[in-house]
């Protein structure tokens, strides 16, 4: 979706889900979070386990006179 500023990508699943809290999120969500954040966009992240997974990153457009 993107909208007159921001550009948000969401992406779903329905598979075993975990905590989002917890030891299990791994180093490609922390390297999602990261990347997010250095376009100073946020990344957010509901799951629970037996429940499935939504990821959704939000972030500004830049605008075309800084292209």
């Amino acid at each position: 979706k993107v909208d007159e500023d921001r550009v948000v990508l969401s992406v779903e699943d329905n598979g075993k889900g975990f905590d989002p809290d917890g030891d299990s999120a791994g180093m490609g969500l922390l390297n999602m979070r990261e990347r997010a954040e250095y376009i100073k966009g946020k990344m957010e992240i509901i799951s629970a386990p037996g429940q499935g997974t939504n990821v959704t990153v939000s972030a500004p457009l830049i605008p075309q006179e800084n292209v």
